[in-house]
């Protein structure tokens, strides 16, 4: 027995209840969504880094630059005081001057960047530095006290020197402590980023694998068994039990309609093969009363020669002809009813015919319904393999970003070489961004083959149902030639029943001329002197009737050899 399966409202949907187009744009949409929270965390976690990436090199870098600048030009002013006490030229002073200006200008740009107490309380210190070297130094050596300029010089101006050049390089070791922190954040925050791709990457591949093999068996499996039922149907096994199948798609509503036209096509030519019997029956019987008619306008014949030769005869042999008369009624009879019978059951035939070739059109139809979904579903499946393709450009996008990353690390360890003692911890970290930039680069490679691999699986799902486009075209071909069978056992039949109304009307000219022929031979017992007008009267009669016998004869040859055409049809079937 065929299983239906009813749809419920209420009943959870499963994968096997989705249409054939939702299973393919589901099972693509969830690889595509995938893809894009995968880029999209990517450029978002990059920009993350190169953010923070940009703002080592511009600021952290920039303060790093300045406060050791800021400590070699304590040194370097203290040196150039120096100098001009010992040669005293006022170029030394000049310089001084210009190191001064310097050293406020890099202060400003330094509070600017980081503006908290020490590095408040570190300026104020400058500042009065400054103060002293100007009022206490300068001044009093060009007054001519330069006993008490090189006291101060070496007493409050050194020390409160050694105590800024202690200070900054304490600024730029907080400094460089801060880079070097922000730097394994990137570099940890990169490492997150680089794991969580792989991740998506290894999800992405196992859910296309695993959508791939499922769609690919929902389809390749229920139409090579459609394909399968439509060769047996087309070499005549009718007697296969119903295909069986859980899908509610549009493979599921075929699989339906074949086993509905198999149940059609079995009953119909059950029909047909009942009814080819039921007239080879009555055929021969028609024969059998055609011979007994024929056999009986030869005996009518034959007597009414006998009654020509002479009135004597004609009286002896008038009982005669009354019982033979009687005889030739109850045949004529009885071979009126069969044909009345062969003319019923051959409408019945004509009727069952024509339901067959209407259903034959339907399902002629229906298969190519089903060729023009099969062509439209081979289609859709190239086009969502076109938009699989759009994610290779978000691989490149990536890739570009990856790239920039590693100009950016490139950039930040030329500003670390800079920088000197102070930029190595940044150059480090540098180099870690680069490795990390180099790792994305090494994953979008992974991640350009996982494309590539569900690109693959698509053009497989393509390729199946490419093949089974090509056995539903052979499938439709086959139901084209059952088609044509039918059309013939269709045109034999109606020219049967033609065959038939023939033979039915001459057998009812028969009736009428053995009534006539009865009427004659009562009037040859009754009146003898009208014997003779009788005789030339049922002579006609008999002569008119052999005729219509030999009529009957040849179609009744004809009808069993148009019943045998319709046998060798059926019997190409098996129900």
């Amino acid at each position: 027995m065929k299983r239906l399966n009813k749809r419920n409202p209420r009943e959870k949907k499963s994968f096997a209840s989705f249409t054939l187009k939702g299973k393919l744009l589901g099972s693509f949409s969830v690889i595509i969504v995938l893809s894009l929270l995968m880029a999209a965390f990517n450029i978002i976690g990059f920009s993350m880094v190169n953010s923070q990436t940009k703002q080592i090199v511009q600021e952290d870098m920039q303060s790093l630059l300045a406060e050791g600048k800021l400590r070699d030009n304590i040194t370097q002013r203290v040196s150039l005081i120096r100098a001009y006490f010992i040669y005293g030229k006022d170029e030394y002073k000049d310089q001084y001057y210009e190191l001064t200006e310097e050293s406020q200008a890099l202060q400003k740009k330094l509070l600017a960047q980081r503006d908290n107490l020490k590095s408040r309380e570190l300026m104020e210190k400058s500042a009065e530095w400054e103060e002293i070297v100007e009022e206490e130094v300068i001044k009093s050596f060009d007054s001519g006290m330069r006993v008490t300029a090189n006291q101060t010089l070496r007493g409050d101006v050194q020390n409160l020197a050694d105590e800024l050049t202690d200070g900054f390089d304490s600024l730029a070791s907080e400094r460089e402590k801060a880079i070097i922190e922000d730097g394994d954040a990137i570099i940890n925050q990169g490492r997150f980023i680089n794991i969580l791709g792989i991740v998506f990457s290894v999800v992405i591949v196992a859910i296309g694998v695993f959508l791939a093999i499922r769609i690919s068996n929902a389809l390749t499996k229920p139409i090579l068994a459609i394909v399968s039922r439509m060769k047996a149907i087309s070499n005549g096994q009718l007697n296969h039990a119903p295909l069986v199948s859980d899908s509610r798609d549009e493979i599921g509503d075929l699989i339906h309609s074949v086993n509905e036209m198999n149940q059609q096509l079995n009953g119909i030519v059950k029909d047909i093969s009942g009814a080819s019997l039921s007239v080879a029956e009555q055929s021969e019987q028609l024969q059998t009363s055609s011979k007994e008619l024929k056999a009986g306008s030869e005996q009518i014949a034959s007597t009414m020669q006998e009654l020509s030769s002479g009135a004597e005869t004609q009286a002896n042999s008038a009982s005669d002809l009354a019982e033979t008369m009687g005889g030739l009624m109850n045949s004529i009879y009885i071979a009126n009813q069969n044909g009345q019978a062969v003319a019923k059951a051959s409408a019945e035939v004509l009727n069952q015919s024509q339901t067959g070739y209407s259903l034959m059109s339907e399902s002629v139809s229906q298969m190519n319904r089903i060729n023009d979904l099969m062509e439209n579903t081979v289609l859709k499946v190239k086009r969502l393999d076109e938009q699989s393709g759009q994610i290779s450009t978000l691989v490149d996008v990536i890739q570009s970003i990856a790239d920039q990353t590693n100009l950016l690390a490139l950039n930040a360890a030329i500003e670390a070489a800079r920088a000197g003692e102070h930029g190595r911890g940044f150059a480090v970290v540098a180099d870690e961004v680069r490795k990390l930039a180099e790792q994305v680069s090494r994953s979008i490679v992974n991640i350009n083959k996982i494309v590539g691999n569900v690109r693959k699986e698509t053009e497989e799902v393509a390729e199946n149902l490419g093949l089974g486009y090509k056995q539903i075209v052979k499938g439709a071909k086959s139901i084209h030639q059952t088609g044509e069978s039918f059309s013939e056992i269709k045109a034999f039949i109606e020219d049967m029943s033609t065959r038939i109304v023939t033979i039915q009307t001459d057998l009812n000219q028969i009736m009428k001329n053995s009534q006539v022929m009865n009427e004659s031979i009562s009037s040859i017992a009754s009146v003898s002197e009208e014997a003779a007008a009788g005789i030339e009267q049922t002579a006609a009669s008999a002569e008119q009737s052999s005729q219509s016998m030999e009529e009957i004869s040849s179609n009744a040859d004809s009808l069993s050899d148009l019943s045998g055409k319709l046998s060798k049809l059926v019997n190409r079937f098996q129900f």
